[in-house]
């Protein structure tokens, strides 16, 4: 019996988006139930094992992507990443997956250089989206680089599109109705594959490569640094409670960013993107994670289940669908406004300091939580009954 078919679109490795490492998993997980076609941007590089998959090219495809069965359409809010996969997604309706649910950068991005750019953004946002917009161009600030994405969320178009909705949090699915009351939003769960390869590499060798002695106590954070991820603050917390406990405390930034230059030095220590290999071994050797949000968007992070997955102790702050995680397997630190943030953060990491192994039994849980829902298996299930059901 021929299984029905599926177009995936999403980014893919060697991308560096965390929803192409999410997709590398969820389409082998998808294969048993589905003949998958991926669909590409026509320059898309890839590696790995989806380099040989058949695939649709965007901008050839024309009408051939209403002949699947089913379309999968991965939106998250990177205009290179998605822009193509939004306009699909447009004119071929079927299930979208909002890895965010505010949409202002991958919208700006696709529309900014278009002669329509003014009216489809009152369109979208209003004329509270047309002043704040023209207030950064007078300004001459980069519309990308916008430090309030949330205040012009930009995702009506998309959720009045046709198309069904599927998110990763109770949160997300309230603001998707807020945005658009009436539209049905479906849940699912980020994919998570539960283990991590050997380490080729020990300890020793793996922080040397960022001026880390081997004694030290590694604080991490995964993934893009970003005002919105508040690596600016655990910077700050991280120096004070290495200045007030004489504890070998360092702050490890595993990503790419420019956003916290300014704090880099002996204990604040940024690897620039690293390849999947080089990710986990920091992960490995991280002795702490933290994962912090504000404001949150509507996003999830599979950075911080893969940190589940290596068994890490890990701090979040106390939002959207990181507040939806059991209270059993991570740290949540109250997130009503910035400054408070820094003096929790403060106080739980001299906590961790001083009573660590509470924290290692939390990522214990931790790992067994991620095995339990978000193995690829266990979602690949799932989405196989909400497409077919």
């Amino acid at each position: 019996m021929s299984k029905p078919t599926l177009l995936y679109a999403s980014p893919l490795p060697p991308a560096r988006s965390g929803i192409a490492v999410y997709s590398d998993w969820l389409v082998q997980a998808l294969a048993p139930y589905f003949d998958i076609t991926l669909y590409v941007q026509n320059n898309d590089a890839r590696e790995g094992r989806l380099k040989d998959w058949p695939v649709l090219v965007h901008g050839r495809a024309g009408r051939r992507r209403s002949k699947f069965d089913h379309r999968l359409y991965q939106i998250g809010n990177n205009p290179w990443f998605h822009g193509h996969i939004y306009e699909a997604c447009l004119a071929d309706p079927g299930w979208v997956v909002m890895h965010d649910s505010v949409l202002y950068f991958l919208v700006v991005g696709l529309y900014r250089d278009r002669p329509d750019f003014y009216q489809r953004l009152f369109r979208l946002g209003g004329a509270n989206a047309i002043a704040q917009i023209k207030q950064l161009v007078r300004a001459r600030e980069d519309l990308l680089r916008f430090q309030h994405p949330e205040r012009i969320p930009l995702n009506t178009e998309l959720l009045r599109s046709g198309n069904r909705i599927v998110v990763h949090s109770e949160h997300t699915r309230f603001l998707v109705h807020q945005s658009a009351p009436g539209v049905q939003v479906y849940r699912s769960e980020l994919v998570q594959a539960s283990d991590l390869a050997p380490a080729k590499r020990t300890r020793a060798e793996v922080l040397a490569t960022m001026d880390i002695p081997p004694e030290a106590i590694v604080v991490s954070s995964l993934g893009f640094v970003a005002p919105t991820k508040l690596n600016d603050v655990a910077c700050r917390v991280v120096e004070r409670v290495a200045e007030s406990t004489d504890a070998p405390l360092y702050y490890l930034m595993v990503g790419e960013g420019d956003c916290v230059n300014r704090y880099l030095g002996e204990r604040i220590k940024l690897t620039g993107y690293v390849n999947d290999q080089k990710f986990d071994e920091y992960l490995s050797y991280s002795d702490l994670v933290l994962n912090l949000r504000y404001p949150v968007m509507g996003e999830a992070s599979a950075a911080l289940l893969r940190a589940f997955a290596c068994e890490r102790p890990c701090i979040v702050t106390d939002l959207g669908w990181f507040s939806e995680l059991p209270d059993n397997v991570v740290l949540k630190i109250d997130a009503t406004d910035v400054g408070l943030i820094e003096n929790y953060l403060f106080e739980a990491l001299c906590l961790y300091l001083e009573y660590p192994q509470p924290f290692l039994r939390m990522g214990q849980r931790a790992r067994c939580y991620v095995r339990t829902r978000h193995s690829p298996a266990v979602v690949a299930e799932a989405y196989y009954q909400l497409l077919t059901g």
